[in-house]
């Protein structure tokens, strides 16, 4: 009988301690994906600033640049043509989060 409280409040303690563990491991799950979410959705923005430089330099290319390497990530674009309208598609990738952007690319003005 003496040592029910101490092996109780043993056990009571061993229990929240695992599940404050498991609350920290979540938490630092979700961040790290959070933060692996901004980082994919910055290199689909560098992808398409990169894609409007390609149309700025060549007005009729069309195709896909695969493995852009920025850091720890890969980006890559795509340009196509949708009903007449240029379009730019680019996506960031970091780990196993995936980002991915559309945009309808601007006019280019061609002087002849």
């Amino acid at each position: 009988m003496k040592l029910f409280l101490p092996v109780t409040l043993l056990l009571v303690t061993i229990l929240l301690l695992g599940t404050q563990l498991a609350l920290t491991t979540q938490d630092f799950r979700m961040t790290t994906e959070l933060y692996r979410s901004d980082q994919a959705y910055y290199l689909a923005e560098a992808a398409l600033l990169v894609g409007q430089s390609h149309l700025q330099q060549d007005p009729s290319w069309r195709g896909e640049r695969m493995q852009i390497r920025l850091g720890a990530g890969v980006c890559s674009y795509r340009i196509y043509e949708q009903a007449g309208v240029v379009q730019i598609e680019a996506t960031g990738e970091i780990g196993k989060v995936k980002t991915v952007q559309k945009k309808q690319a601007e006019p280019t003005s061609q002087t002849h």
